[in-house]
């Protein structure tokens, strides 16, 4: 049986999603197709636009038959966790092929430059040669080049989904190295002729949003899926809890390095993007500050065990309802279906990001947790 896996946080779901979910069942050919998702928050630490109920739907709606929840507590965190959390959960429901999207290369080229940065010269050019003085990307870029001597391969490094592809493969490796992979070219910001349709990635499209521009030619939702997000509200939770109810900040998830100061010294500004301009440097990126904030309000500590297991069914089809009878039932023991009566530590992460959700969307989402998974007739 051929099983695909689908990692999509679809923040908002649009014409590209579509796209590439479409291409990457028809490159497959799959039995069952499974797309895993991030849920009120996502892994660059933004509020999702569209609930986690709503992505269920909609992926339901588009030749996904299983859908399964990553944690919040999973989600808010550096690239390559995100990719290993997200392949290891894949794994465990049985994925025989994982698609993801690039904006350039092939698979060939991809293997490449995995082969290449995991190689022992590479890794020794690099522990020989780094210091202070030189920066890292540059001691990588001359490593690289001196392994590979090819500028080109070089280049591709600087797209984000194509190292974070780089990041699915490695989780690959680490967990399932049966696992067939299939890149798929993303074909955001430009029109296409021969279907008269235009696409624009999920960035763009949060930043129409954002100066009240019509998005309605670019998603593939329905527009009442969007969520109105109180960033006013959100922006002053963040300072009571940086500047008042403040105890345990040093303990939160990511907080390291004194950043907390350096945080609560630059409250000084009227909006939460202001403030995140001021706060972005070199060291630290905007989205890792967004994922320290979410972090406080839930109060994700750094006692949290990371790789705890958790695996949750959001929703499926007749076919994913038939796929799920067939797993091992050690395995189906560990899966979720409802919150309802479960104090594990990472459900109540969730839970509470759930509550602070519906804070933020002026929204009761909260009682949705401890309702069965959603159910679509719909079978292929």
């Amino acid at each position: 049986m051929k099983v695909l896996g689908l990692i999509l946080e679809i923040n908002p779901f649009h014409k590209g999603h579509q796209y590439f979910i479409n291409e990457a069942i028809k490159q497959c050919n799959p039995d069952v197709t499974i797309a895993i998702t991030s849920t009120s928050f996502t892994m660059r630490g933004d509020v999702s636009l569209i609930s986690k109920f709503d992505k269920t739907n909609i992926l339901l709606d588009n030749n996904i038959d299983l859908v399964v929840e990553l944690p919040v507590c999973k989600t808010l965190n550096s690239a390559d966790f995100f990719a290993d959390q997200t392949v290891k959960t894949l794994s465990k429901f049985g994925i025989t092929d994982l698609a993801f999207g690039i904006e350039d290369g092939k698979k060939d080229e991809l293997l490449s430059i995995f082969n290449i940065i995991n190689s022992d010269e590479f890794n020794k050019l690099i522990k020989n040669n780094i210091n202070n003085e030189i920066s890292y990307k540059k001691t990588f870029s001359e490593a690289f080049l001196k392994v590979s001597n090819n500028d080109k391969l070089l280049k591709y490094l600087e797209k984000p989904n194509f190292t974070l592809a780089l990041q699915y493969i490695k989780a690959i490796q680490k967990y399932n190295k049966n696992i067939i992979i299939h890149p798929i070219t993303r074909i955001d910001n430009y029109y296409n002729n021969d279907d008269e349709v235009t696409f624009k990635s999920a960035y763009t499209i949060r930043q129409m949003i954002k100066n009240g521009e019509d998005i309605s030619n670019f998603i593939a939702c329905n527009l009442n899926t969007i969520q109105n997000v109180d960033y006013n509200k959100l922006f002053s939770l963040i300072k009571y809890r940086f500047l008042i109810d403040n105890k345990n900040i040093k303990e939160i998830h990511l907080v390291s390095e004194g950043i907390e100061n350096y945080i609560s010294k630059n409250f000084s500004y009227n909006t939460l993007n202001e403030c995140l301009e001021n706060l972005n440097n070199k060291k630290y990126t905007k989205s890792r500050f967004m994922r320290i904030f979410i972090n406080s309000l839930l109060n994700i500590t750094n006692n949290y065990n990371l790789n705890s297991e958790y695996y949750r069914i959001l929703g499926f089809n007749k076919n994913g309802q038939n796929y799920i009878s067939t797993l091992p039932e050690t395995f189906k023991k560990l899966i979720k279906t409802t919150l309802k009566n479960d104090l594990s530590e990472t459900t109540v992460y969730e839970l509470n990001a759930t509550k602070l959700y519906s804070e933020l969307t002026n929204k009761d989402f909260y009682n949705l947790e401890f309702k069965i998974p959603i159910k679509k007739e719909n079978e292929k």
